[in-house]
């Protein structure tokens, strides 16, 4: 009796047990060695040739034995193979067959049963199920300081052209839940000229530091955490270097040599997923409120930052609320007093424009009648072209 031979799934031809050779392009033809011949040997055939043309990649793994069919029926034996990349049992196709998921355990794949088709039997990913009906928003700041550069500030290895110094950031809301428990990192994409113009910040503070003689449009790239299950969102902010506003407000930045352009942000997450509308909805979010001033690490008296923002005063736990806070403080003009006086400013801009636009349609209603009048008067000869 010939001895059983055993070779790997991707590389049939390494037995010489085995009544087939490999042609190109994963065919087979029947070694005239092995003593088979007829329909037998075209069955036998059919299930070698099966067995690794139907299955999907998943049978990268499994070891297949070709037994002695030089004197037993055909049959095919499928070994599980322990990799790192499987975990998961396999199943096939045919209800009468049951591959075990043990590492030594073998199973006779009888020849009815081919071809196989062997797939994984891991469900989806934990935590892929979606509140429904369920949106969660999250306000944060894309903002941007600038000041002017002299001998007293400037770097050491500035160009000389780089008359400004600049930061631009992202950043939480004054006392709102803390930014990384949704937000990972986030990308900067510079002006081209930049070396490295592409830069990555992974752990707050979210910003970027750099000098430079114009703005231009700082492209930002948001990546949530892996609980979100999101793909990343682009926002864009305009470098402001030079003084802007009034001629009050232009004053007043000059003498602080300091330029602040800030927008207030809204991500929106429609049906998040269930892990993240815990995270999304956890206490911890302001857990930073409650370790403020507290030293951190080995140096007394020195913070971490460990969150995209900080706290300002002492807020209570009851009233600490994902939404803009009530009023503006001399930090941070982004509240809802804001937003209400906003609103009101565009409802006063909206009635004067209507206002407007009656005006100047009661004057064209005048206009047509003095035209009307002069046309039944005789005093007034209208033109026509000639075609």
């Amino acid at each position: 009796m010939a001895a059983q031979g055993t070779q790997q799934a991707g590389n049939p031809d390494n037995s010489s047990s085995s009544p087939f050779r490999r042609r190109r392009r994963s065919r087979y033809q029947l070694d005239p060695s092995s003593g088979l011949a007829g329909e037998e040997a075209e069955a036998e055939r059919r299930g070698v040739e099966a067995a690794f043309t139907d299955a999907p990649r998943q049978t990268r793994g499994v070891k297949l034995n070709f037994a002695n069919i030089a004197n037993n029926p055909p049959s095919v034996s499928i070994q599980r193979v322990q990799t790192p990349a499987q975990s998961a049992p396999l199943r096939t196709s045919s209800p009468d067959l049951n591959v075990s998921s043990s590492p030594t355990s073998s199973t006779l794949l009888e020849p009815g049963a081919i071809p196989i088709k062997l797939y994984s039997d891991q469900k989806s990913p934990q935590g892929t199920k979606r509140v429904k009906g369920v949106s969660v928003q999250r306000a944060f700041i894309i903002g941007s300081h600038a000041w002017a550069l002299d001998e007293s500030n400037k770097p050491e290895g500035t160009p000389p052209d780089h008359t400004k110094g600049w930061k631009v950031y992202v950043k939480g809301t004054e006392n709102g839940p803390d930014i990384t428990f949704w937000l990972k990192k986030v990308q900067f994409k510079l002006h081209h000229t930049y070396a490295n113009s592409t830069r990555t910040v992974e752990s707050p503070p979210f910003e970027i530091h750099e000098t430079g003689w114009g703005g231009f449009q700082v492209e930002i790239r948001l990546f949530f955490v892996p609980e979100a299950a999101e793909k990343p969102q682009w926002r864009s902010h305009l470098l402001q270097l030079e003084p802007y506003g009034g001629e009050a407000e232009q004053a007043a930045q000059r003498a602080r040599n300091l330029v602040v352009s800030e927008w207030c942000e809204i991500v929106d997450f429609n049906e998040p997923v269930e892990p993240f509308f815990a995270r999304l909805t956890d206490d911890a979010q302001w857990s930073y409120m409650d370790n403020q001033g507290k030293g951190q690490g080995r140096g007394k008296g020195k913070a971490r930052q460990t969150s995209g923002q900080a706290a300002v005063g002492t807020v209570p736990k009851e009233e600490r609320t994902a939404q803009l806070p009530a009023r503006s403080t001399p930090g941070n003009q982004f509240s809802r007093e804001t937003e209400g006086a906003m609103l009101d400013m565009l409802r006063k801009a909206r009635e004067k424009v209507n206002e407007q636009i009656e005006e100047e349609k009661k004057k064209a209603t005048e206009r047509a009648a003095e035209i009307r009048e002069l046309q039944d008067s005789g005093d007034f000869q209208q033109q026509t072209r000639r075609r």
